[in-house]
């Protein structure tokens, strides 16, 4: 019974069990996380998300980021969840097709500031959660994603709730009552993509996890076979059965954050980042302007399509959800950041006139086969007649193309600009470089919710 035994492998694993590597890249992601959530403050989807919670109250006991204020864990995870996916701009994982981070850091953050725990427990927790929800979603991400779901919200919350058990100490019997209570809060359509609805996803799957635990830590009950029952979660959210014994062997050998993760150098959905990272290269390389281009084709993948539906975006966001604007940003500006993804520049009529010239043709690819194992070239026609053809399997961030620390904590003074000041950013990456060794989380989060003034 695989509910069992990702029950047991939650319950028997310890820090001392996770490899370094896994740790480092571990770190690298929450202080990615933090970061795009301080960022993500800023924005329309961070301002209401966090008035909301603001508005409900709650015992002060976990802050919400960039808020200045302190609620209780469950409302602290729904802010920090949305908050940290409301930019588009957090990592994800090729084994997921979605988002690790978003979901597991802000219900195992909020938890450990109640609780006062240390960096080691929280290191620990989030590893074994990113691990669970790897594994789960490399067998159901893909047929959930055909039924319409959001695997970020409907598996992440799954892969939070072990990690909010096992942050607590949870034993076996507990965790399988809160993957049952999990399962039924389970949601999240992709319909919403491109709107605030999205990113309100992770929040809920971080959320809802908190509460699980809290409900299984005080005896409340639930089925114990809800990843394998008809009536439960891979059957009537993924329709499909798997092999859970060939599942419960794969876990934690290997870790897959080590060989999965992705850290995003561009604010838009990861789909987009192969024509992106191609189109930058060729205008590097070739030393070409927008004036001179005739056509732009962008061959991808019909799945692809499927996710990146705008074709004419209206809005900052939906610009991230469309493959012609992101291609359009990166030949006009030079460079895709969070200053491309404004309503002003979206709208621009520069943009909008140039993203006519961008056309996707769609590739026949057969059922099953990994979209890293597509090529998608990018070709560009030019006024001189010349044409010009990139393709990119790894763009940067990828685990073949990794950023590094230091890059990562570039990105992170980036995104906290605005939010705080240079030292408390100097001192947030400090801290989290050497996470394992704090004894609280508490001076972090005091720090980035801004509750030390």
């Amino acid at each position: 019974m695989i509910t069992k035994k990702i029950a047991d492998f939650v319950a028997g694993v310890t820090y001392e069990n996770i490899p370094q590597e896994a740790i480092d890249i571990a770190k690298m992601c929450i202080l990615d996380g933090i970061g795009v959530a301080l960022a993500g403050s800023l924005e329309s989807t961070g301002k209401i998300i966090t008035e909301y919670v603001k508005d409900n109250g709650g015992n002060p006991q976990s802050g919400v980021i960039g808020g200045g204020f302190k609620t209780n864990p469950y409302l602290a995870a729904l802010a920090n969840g949305t908050l940290a996916h409301a930019l588009d701009f957090d990592d994800h994982a090729i084994t997921w097709t979605g988002h690790p981070t978003v979901v597991l850091f802000p219900s195992v953050f909020a938890l450990a500031e109640k609780h006062n725990l240390n960096g080691r427990r929280i290191l620990e927790a989030y590893s074994i959660g990113w691990e669970v929800g790897s594994k789960l979603c490399s067998e159901l991400s893909i047929s959930l994603f055909e039924q319409g779901w959001h695997p970020t919200a409907t598996v992440g919350i799954l892969a939070a709730t072990v990690a909010s058990a096992k942050l607590l100490g949870l034993n076996v019997e507990q965790i399988l009552r809160a993957l049952g209570i999990a399962a039924s809060e389970a949601s999240g359509l992709r319909y919403n993509v491109g709107t605030d609805t999205k990113p309100l996803h992770a929040g809920m799957a971080a959320s809802n996890a908190v509460k699980a635990v809290l409900l299984a830590q005080k005896g409340f009950t639930s089925g114990k076979t809800v990843l394998e029952d008809s009536l439960g979660f891979s059957s009537v959210f993924a329709k499909k059965d798997f092999d859970s014994d060939a599942l419960a062997e794969r876990l934690g050998k290997p870790y897959d954050i080590m060989m999965s993760y992705v850290i995003k150098p561009y604010p838009s959905c990861a789909l987009t980042h192969r024509c992106i990272n191609a189109m930058l290269d060729l205008v590097k390389e070739h030393e070409f302007g927008p004036e001179q281009v005739v056509r732009i084709e962008c061959n991808i993948p019909p799945m692809v399509r499927e996710l990146l539906v705008y074709s004419q975006p209206q809005s900052g966001l939906q610009g991230k959800f469309s493959l012609e604007y992101c291609v359009a940003a990166a030949i006009i500006d030079g460079e895709v950041s969070l200053r491309q993804f404004t309503d002003e520049r979206v709208l621009s009529s520069e943009a909008q006139g140039f993203i006519s010239k961008v056309e996707l043709k769609l590739l026949n690819v057969p059922k099953g086969v990994s979209l890293l194992n597509v090529p998608q070239p990018l070709k560009v026609k030019l006024q001189d007649g010349s044409e010009l053809l990139r393709e990119v399997q790894w763009p940067k961030g990828y685990p073949n193309n990794p950023m590094t620390w230091d890059e990562v904590a570039s990105k992170f003074k980036d995104c906290a600009e605005g939010v705080l000041s240079q030292v408390k950013i100097d001192h947030c990456i400090e801290m989290m470089l050497k996470m394992e060794t704090l004894d609280s989380v508490s001076e972090l989060m005091t720090i980035v919710s801004k509750t030390d003034s």
